[in-house]
């Protein structure tokens, strides 16, 4: 700890002898903290900071919540509120939060603090520049005869057809979208509205409106996962639900990481199971000194964050970065973190030959990376509503996210550190992995039926329930034949039924045992109602 404690302030002090910005201008800073003392939640009533269904993922897999999981401390955040910063974002598994100061000298302040460990300054102002694109979703005029429409011949080449074939279009699965905004994501008609489940801006925290930022790089890159139109376009987890997160600013500096941090901590506080990031950083705009190839060893503070998503019962997917035929030749952060799945890209319509723009390995520390590779060279829709063909492993991360949510859809008991060494160890070159396309293409197939293997098959009740409108019901096929009931923890049976599905509506909010009769077996299952 102290090391980690000594190495920011290095990093602060590094920062700032490039000269903070004269006061009179915005900037921003991000301070770290030393404990979360006088703290208001506890570690006993986690659904005060977490949603039903990120405790009942944590609860699937096994995994507890601990004091990381508790917000940063209130009172040590209004100290700098109350002095006049902007609080734009907070990192509680860092224990650290994001502030915009005009006139405020943070340092100088921070200073008077004795809960506060270092203070770095990483970005300047940002202004909200909305955009507002022409579009006209000429994309529906040009249906196919194949129902993946510009994605045909795309998904097969990992397989993910493969897992449509089998019924698993994503359904019940929530994956998390980091990126620059959504450019008309809303006017856009590619079938995914009903699939939007929310939004929420990072960069800037009072807007409310992602779907006017960026340059149209997020709406490609969610066109690949959550199109449904049949015959036009149609993405890799269609059923999916979609929270669309802005964590990219229009600058190339260091606070862009840290917005990527809250973001993915807020991820895994809503629920999601997968989080897609077809972001890097390794150079950064003057004044800001940029990332060097020692840094690529999984331990700056956003990998940190990515690396702990598994931790928390969630699988990253990283895009591995466009920088192999550039100088800096390697991956990018957070790629390096151990159990971020770092996507490569693969040549266009090759099953096997990376794309020689795609970022290499190894990370500093001698890992492999990336992890596996998956087609980069994709159809995408842009923000006009029109399809294009986009290329980057970008849109490779995507694929590879998307097809993990459907896979899980159909393993939804297997823990997400299994899930990222499975992935590795089904990919194409799994046996002779090397720096330049990592474990190979991806291969979703072979990993369905290595965990259909191991679990005696899918088509049982254990693969999953759902809670809607007071209903608690089975989602697998022949539910009605078995017999589902609620227990308290003490062991008290409130109710049964054995039709598939049992009002709880009556019951209080709190912890209760699902016990699931399949006649010759019993499965109990902790939940949240």
């Amino acid at each position: 700890m102290c090391m980690r404690v000594c190495l920011k302030i290095l990093l602060s002090v590094s920062c700032l002898s490039f000269g903070l910005p004269a006061f009179s201008e915005p900037g921003r800073f991000v301070v770290f903290f030393t404990d979360k003392d006088n703290n208001a939640y506890t570690l006993d009533a986690p659904e005060a900071f977490l949603s039903r269904k990120s405790i009942e993922r944590r609860l699937r897999q096994g995994l507890s919540v601990d004091e990381s999981d508790l917000p940063v401390t209130d009172v040590y955040v209004d100290a700098f509120a109350e002095a006049g910063c902007r609080v734009l974002c907070k990192s509680k598994w860092l224990n650290a939060v994001l502030l915009e100061s005009e006139d405020v000298d943070v340092e100088e302040l921070a200073a008077g603090f004795p809960f506060v460990s270092s203070v770095s300054y990483v970005g300047t102002g940002t202004a909200l520049n909305h955009r507002t694109p022409e579009y006209d979703n000429a994309f529906l005029d040009s249906p196919t005869d194949d129902v993946y429409g510009a994605l045909a011949g795309t998904l097969e080449i990992i397989s993910a057809d493969y897992l449509h074939s089998k019924g698993f279009w994503g359904e019940g699965m929530t994956i998390a979208v980091l990126d620059d905004g959504f450019l008309n994501a809303d006017l856009v008609n590619a079938g995914w509205g009903g699939n939007i489940l929310g939004t929420k801006d990072f960069v800037n925290p009072e807007n409310d409106d992602v779907y006017r930022m960026g340059q149209g790089h997020g709406m490609k890159v969610l066109s690949c996962m959550a199109s449904n139109a049949d015959y036009v376009i149609k993405g890799v987890a269609p059923e999916a639900g979609y929270w669309l997160l802005r964590s990219e600013d229009d600058k190339e500096e260091p606070a862009e990481m840290y917005y990527m941090a809250a973001a993915i901590e807020f991820a895994d506080s809503v629920g999601c199971d997968v989080i897609n990031a077809s972001l890097g950083y390794t150079a950064f705009d003057m004044p800001f000194p940029s990332l060097t190839y020692d840094d690529l060893d999984g331990t700056s503070d956003v990998s940190e964050v990515a690396g702990m998503a598994v931790d928390k019962g969630m699988v990253m997917v990283a895009s591995a970065g466009n920088e192999g035929n550039k100088s800096w030749h390697y991956i990018t952060v957070p790629a390096d973190a151990a159990n971020v799945l770092a996507a490569g890209a693969l040549s266009r319509g090759s099953y096997d030959d990376i794309a020689s723009y795609s970022s290499r390995g190894p990370t500093s520390d001698g890992r492999v990376k990336p992890d596996v590779l998956a087609p980069g060279t994709v159809q995408v829709l842009t923000a006009a509503g029109r399809i294009v063909s986009g290329s980057g492993t970008s849109f490779a991360s995507p694929l590879v996210a998307g097809s993990v949510a459907c896979l899980w859809q159909a393993f939804p008991k297997t823990p997400a550190a299994d899930v990222v060494r499975l992935l590795r160890e089904t990919a194409s070159d799994s046996g002779m992995p090397d720096y330049d396309g990592g474990y190979g293409t991806a291969d979703f197939r072979k990993a369905f039926d290595v965990m259909k293997a191991g679990t005696g098959g899918v088509s049982n009740c254990e693969i999953g329930y759902f809670i809607d409108g007071g209903m608690i019901c089975l989602s697998c096929d022949g539910a009605e034949e078995n017999i589902l009931s609620v227990y308290s923890l003490a062991g008290v049976c409130l109710l049964s039924s054995d039709t598939g599905c049992a009002d709880v509506s009556s019951l209080p909010r709190g912890v209760y045992l699902l016990h699931i009769d399949m006649g010759k077996s019993v499965i109990v299952r902790k939940i949240i109602i």
